[in-house]
């Protein structure tokens, strides 16, 4: 599903364009954006993009997680848990 309804005027123009620019090429993304609630409130999501390929190497879709890195919640304690949840090298 498309996520530009969590955009708003706070949400960062350069973290836009990595999105689009990932989307567009296939390739990963890892990236910070301000986004919104629907009372308008904004919090801070993390967000990893993956490229799915078909068993001939054609780029296909994006697979994407947001991981919300606001609420008082220590950052680094919840980035470690995406990195588990990625299967990435912390």
């Amino acid at each position: 599903k498309n996520c530009r309804f969590l955009q708003g005027p706070k949400t960062e123009p350069p973290s836009v364009a990595v999105i689009q620019d990932t989307l567009r090429r296939g390739a990963d993304c890892f990236v910070k954006i301000t986004n919104y609630r629907k009372n308008g409130e904004t919090f801070q999501n993390l967000l990893s993009m993956r490229p799915v390929h078909d068993s001939n190497g054609v780029y296909r879709l994006c697979f994407g997680v947001q991981f919300e890195v606001t609420g008082g919640l220590d950052f680094k304690v919840r980035l470690f848990k995406l990195w588990e949840l990625l299967g990435l090298p912390p």
